[in-house]
């Protein structure tokens, strides 16, 4: 059923991947998330992936461009899928996490966004990089 979902995330781009389709971005994924919790893959085309947890990649469609999502919060109209904590984060908390996301992904730590968004589910998840 369609409902409203809200994100809460720090998002980095690979540019390294822009303009790249699925089955060429899927082994990058992979490699640094491991195996997805849903994958859609016919006669060696990958046609949709996907992973739940505290790191999800992140898809521009208008634009052709992927990223990496450290999820700080997601729900939606009927669950929490990620509880922010209660008394939310520091400044000093997240730029530790933007090194983390630095060191762990190999991405700029200065160009580390924090974004909180919300859409109707029922379309795709309105994701941009600037």
């Amino acid at each position: 059923m369609s409902c409203n979902e809200k994100k809460v995330v720090l998002r980095a781009e690979f540019p390294q991947l822009q303009g790249k389709n699925r089955t060429e971005v899927f082994p990058f994924y992979k490699e640094i998330l491991g195996v997805p919790s849903e994958l859609d893959e016919y006669e060696g085309e990958v046609e949709y992936f996907e992973y739940e947890g505290k790191y999800q990649s992140a898809y521009d469609y208008n634009n052709k461009r992927w990223g990496i999502d450290w999820v700080l919060h997601h729900e939606s109209d009927y669950k929490t899928y990620i509880e922010m904590r209660t008394n939310g984060v520091s400044l000093g908390d997240f730029e530790k996490m933007a090194s983390a996301m630095s060191q762990i992904f190999g991405v700029d730590k200065s160009k580390v966004r924090l974004i909180s968004y919300t859409w109707y589910n029922g379309v795709d998840e309105p994701i941009k990089f600037d």
